[in-house]
């Protein structure tokens, strides 16, 4: 499979507003206390109960709407978690500006009440009569509402978007991430549900790279999405949770598609996330990790925006197999087959960290996760400060201070490997693989992590050498004008060996292994011999620099710096 990309992005730019001579200026209030009632939207509808115009009521209740023309309206309070109230006809005249007083009545609607049992059947559009209709016209208020904020509010951001390589476990391999800041009206953009629905979600592109497209509000709520897949309510796995799922899948498996869930919380009814799979699609292996999620966050005005998503990719490599059907095919070797693999994942996504409104008010902050912990010396038995604490390929790291303490935050969320390393240790570079960590926005992780013992070490640098026989070697190269570490150099480890010819004759020669400094400019050898003389030198361009002898004893990984 070629190169995959992702066609979603964080888009900053502006949207002018519409202009209309008809307005209608109101408030609306609760019908038992007279309060004005705030956070919710009031929908100007036309004949036949289109939506023609959105307003978001401010903190008193207070909302214009602009009318297209003259005629006859009504209004509509939409609150998620409440049902809908639609007042009686509004007669609106040329250019003029309407006092209007929308009284409503806060029943709640109750998502933890709907029992998902009996008919469970895949509808496309069900009808009235049915509990999942309730569920998706909660969903239908929250993504109407990011649409409208995305199209109508000039916010002021801050995003952060990224790009990882992950392995098979899911575990960050390497992260790639830019955070920028602007004025946005549409924070995350897919293609128009139309084309997805015509073309599907998976294509490719000019370059024959595989192109995967996730949905946006737009899209969920899309007549094109409706028709072309059907829902079926759903309950959330973890018995303790109160999420109530709506699930849908494709209709239709004539074009690579998506199938997931769009999840509520039962108690607020507020949309909370969607979880999508890819589908129809021949991926060179089985697997199900090609997929995304769209979180949603309530905004502090009573809008609503996308707060985070991402979307994985897998990626595949090719192995042979030999096969034997019968003896004939043992005597020939077997058959060899090529078979696919799933290697890892890229994952694209962005999350929304901070989010300001026209009058400088903050709306919304990122729910960032937190890492701490400490880094202790077993050899010494003693806090080890001034350690380099890093998540593995990615660039979020922390100095550890008194008590050998480190404390991250805002970080994103994803599975890492916590590696660090220290000025008293430098034949280490990075430790890897010490621990693993699973980051959860609005939660705390905390590790402990320690320096091993010296055998466990040569263990946790060179895995699978023997220590009975073989040592290793490792250190810092550095440049001998500037003094700074060098990477990408190539060290040379040899060692005499000798062949007996006869019993009277033993002819001498030299074995040894090259290996090259990381980005940082450590280098390790292991799997050398121990208890023989070894000599290690700085191979530059065709000539070689100064060797350095040593020995090392079994099991033993021995600092040795060098100079290029």
């Amino acid at each position: 499979m070629r190169r995959a990309s992702l066609s979603v992005a964080f888009l900053l730019s502006f949207l002018p507003l519409s202009v209309s001579a008809q307005t209608i200026r109101g408030v609306v209030v609760d019908s038992a206390s007279g309060r004005p009632v705030d956070a919710g939207f009031v929908l100007l509808l036309g004949p036949e109960g289109k939506e023609l115009a959105r307003a978001l009521a401010d903190r008193e209740g207070r909302f214009v709407l602009r009318a297209p023309a003259a005629g006859r309206y009504a209004l509509r309070s939409e609150r998620i978690g409440f049902k809908v109230t639609t007042s009686a006809p509004v007669e609106l005249a040329a250019d003029q500006t309407l006092q209007y007083r929308l009284v409503v009545t806060a029943v709640p609607v109750r998502l933890e009440e709907i029992v998902v049992s009996g008919d469970t059947r895949c509808r496309v559009r069900p009808d009235e009569a049915q509990a999942t209709v309730t569920v998706w016209e909660e969903a239908r208020k929250a993504l109407s509402a990011v649409s409208w904020v995305q199209r109508q509010q000039r916010l002021r951001v801050r995003t952060r978007s990224y790009r990882r390589s992950l392995g098979a476990d899911s575990t960050v391999i390497t992260e790639r991430s830019s955070i920028k800041s602007g004025t946005a009206t549409k924070v995350y953009a897919a293609l128009p549900a139309k084309e997805l629905a015509t073309l599907g979600y998976i294509r490719r592109d000019p370059n024959g790279d595989y192109v995967f497209n996730a949905p946006d509000a737009d899209v969920l709520f899309s007549d094109e999405f409706l028709n072309g897949h059907c829902f079926r309510l759903r309950t959330a796995e973890d018995s303790s949770s109160s999420y109530v799922g709506l699930a849908f899948e494709p209709v239709s498996g004539k074009l690579p598609d998506i199938k997931g869930v769009i999840w509520l919380d039962g108690k607020s009814a507020e949309l909370r996330h969607v979880d999508f799979k890819y589908t129809g699609f021949a991926f060179p292996a089985e697997t199900d990790v090609a997929g995304g999620r769209v979180d949603f966050q309530r905004l502090a005005n009573g809008g609503w925006m996308v707060s985070r998503f991402w979307i994985r990719m897998p990626t595949f490599g090719i192995t042979r197999e030999q096969r034997f059907s019968s003896m004939s095919d043992v005597r020939a070797g077997g058959r060899s087959e090529a078979r696919a693999r799933l290697t890892g994942m890229q994952e694209d996504g962005g999350e929304v960290l901070e989010v300001f409104g026209t009058d400088g008010r903050q709306l919304a902050a990122s729910l960032g996760a937190t890492l701490e912990g400490e880094v202790f010396d077993s050899i010494r038995s003693m806090p080890l400060i001034g350690a380099r604490v890093v998540l593995a390929g990615a660039p979020y790291e922390a100095i550890t201070g008194p008590g050998g303490t480190f404390h991250l935050d805002g970080l994103p969320e994803g599975d890492y490997t916590v590696q660090f390393s220290h000025p008293d240790f430098p034949a280490w570079g990075v430790l890897p693989g010490v621990a693993r960590v699973m980051l959860r926005r609005g939660r705390l992780s905390q590790v402990l992590l320690a320096v091993p013992s010296s055998r466990n070490l040569f263990s946790l640098v060179c895995p699978g050498i023997k220590a009975d026989t073989l040592g290793a070697v490792a250190g810092l190269v550095r440049d001998n004008v500037t003094a700074r570490p060098v990477r990408d150099a190539v060290i040379r480890v040899s060692w005499g060996g000798y062949d007996v010819v006869r019993t009277d004759q033993i002819t001498g020669h030299r074995l040894g292994m090259e290996v090259g400094s990381d980005s940082t400019g450590y280098f390790r050898a292991c799997g050398v011999p121990a208890n023989l003389k070894l000599e290690a030198r700085v191979l530059v361009g065709e000539g070689e620099g100064r060797p350095v002898e040593t020995r090392v004893a079994p099991g033993e990984l021995k600092e040795l710096n060098l100079v290029r």
